[in-house]
């Protein structure tokens, strides 16, 4: 069968491939970066598509020889509506145009159009749509799956429950007993596939969850004890604390703590498992025993430990360039820099000038990186060349630094190390 998958890039619709792949599907990605697509998943076919942008009309042609879909497609903060809703939308339109006979929409347990949040309130007026147009054409291979939490190698909301397991004293969310029922990602491509070469009708909606709930504090116990690390007590993290963390998540393009992760957190994620298996005969593996099958390894252990580093690598560095572009500026104006100029035969004007553009350069690349994340590759390198020239022009200016007590020049080694670290972490 041809299957067009959406969201393939992702951690779900990553495994989607490989699980239709394997039963003997065809597959055709579809997505922003058909390039990037092609890259990891070369023996696919590939077509460039955008949920943002794209009617109906834009679809229709992508379909041709297309038996089944599956919308894989999802964001925890953004374009929510746009890539939840307006664009599923329309590529629901024109699958009922084109008389697809298979079509599964993966929304999120608890999602319905008035939800508290915008996450499951954008997919849910996805899913409200798919139903409507399932009823009044008669369209009985249409499916939409909610899964509980789901997790995974790879998985944003696995690694957010990593970091937590990973450090020295694992973080306790709110009492440690919210209420979660987790399946794993492998679980989840399995129930896809089953409804893909189900013959004749499937149900409208499904609830997809694990054998039974756990709180907050047995998962991320579990996930230490995955990770091979010994078990330790849960440190607190005060509410107040943890809702400023989730505002600032909000603003942090693919952070996984939000105000909407953490509402669904709060509320809890459980179910009813017994429908599934009625319906299509399908049960979740208890998450662990699902884990047991991917043993975690050395880099997992490491991913677990650097992601919270990440951003206080990018604090810190944005911070240092900032700093060293408006103390000369604004503090000491002239004092140190005008020694070194003039060791470099600058003086007057050109003096001037020279520690104006100098300062602004600093200035701009603190404000990049804190600005312009997705351009860290290009923002670190410019940084890096801007250390090594200003190490170069004070060695030339001043080689007694070299000797200095406080190593000003020696330390430039440091932010160096620093950038390439969070260039390396940057995906």
């Amino acid at each position: 069968m041809r299957v067009l998958i959406l969201g393939a890039n992702g951690f779900i619709g990553g495994r989607l491939v490989a699980r239709l792949c394997a039963a003997g599907h065809e597959t055709v990605l579809a997505g922003r970066d058909a390039a990037a697509l092609a890259r990891r998943h070369p023996s696919t076919k590939t077509v460039r598509a955008d949920l943002l942008r794209d009617d109906a009309a834009a679809w229709a042609p992508r379909l041709v020889g297309v038996e089944a879909v599956v919308n894989a497609a999802g964001v925890l903060n953004g374009e929510l509506d746009a890539v939840h809703h307006r664009g599923p939308r329309a590529l629901f339109d024109a699958c009922a145009a084109a008389g697809i006979g298979r079509l599964v929409q993966i929304s999120a347990l608890g999602a319905a159009p008035d939800a508290s949040t915008a996450f499951l309130a954008s997919k849910g007026a996805a899913d409200a749509h798919l139903l409507r147009l399932r009823a009044e054409g008669g369209r009985e291979g249409w499916c939409v799956l909610r899964p509980a939490l789901v997790l995974g190698r790879g998985g944003q909301s696995t690694g957010l429950f990593l970091t937590l397991a990973a450090l020295p004293l694992p973080v306790r969310l709110g009492r440690g007993d919210w209420a979660v029922q987790p399946l794993h990602v492998e679980d989840l491509a399995r129930a896809v596939v089953a409804l893909i070469e189900r013959r004749g009708a499937v149900p409208p909606q499904l609830d997809l969850v694990g054998p039974a709930p756990m709180g907050t504090d047995a998962l991320t116990g579990m996930l230490r004890s995955w990770l091979g690390l010994p078990p330790r007590p849960s440190l607190p993290l005060p509410a107040p604390l943890l809702g400023l963390a989730a505002q600032v998540g909000a603003v942090l393009p693919g952070a996984t703590l939000t105000p909407d992760t953490l509402a669904m957190l709060t509320r809890g994620s459980t179910g009813d498992p017994r429908p599934a298996a009625e319906a299509i005969g399908w049960r979740a593996r208890p998450v662990a025993e699902a884990l047991s099958a991917e043993p975690a390894v050395t880099a997992d252990r490491w991913q677990a430990r650097l992601a919270p580093l990440r951003p206080l690598l990018r604090g810190v560095l944005a911070v240092i360039w900032l700093a060293s572009g408006l103390v000369p500026l604004l503090v000491t104006p002239g004092e140190v820099s005008a020694a070194l100029l003039a060791g470099l035969g600058l003086s007057g004007a050109s003096a001037t000038v020279v520690l104006l553009a100098g300062a602004l350069l600093d200035v701009a690349i603190g404000a990049a990186l804190l600005l312009l994340p997705r351009r860290t590759a290009l923002v670190g390198a410019l940084g890096i060349a801007v250390v090594l020239g200003f190490t170069l022009l004070a060695t030339i200016a001043a080689p007694e630094l070299w000797a200095h007590p406080f190593a000003p020049l020696l330390k430039n080694a440091a932010v160096i190390a620093a950038t390439l670290a969070l260039m390396a972490l940057e995906d």
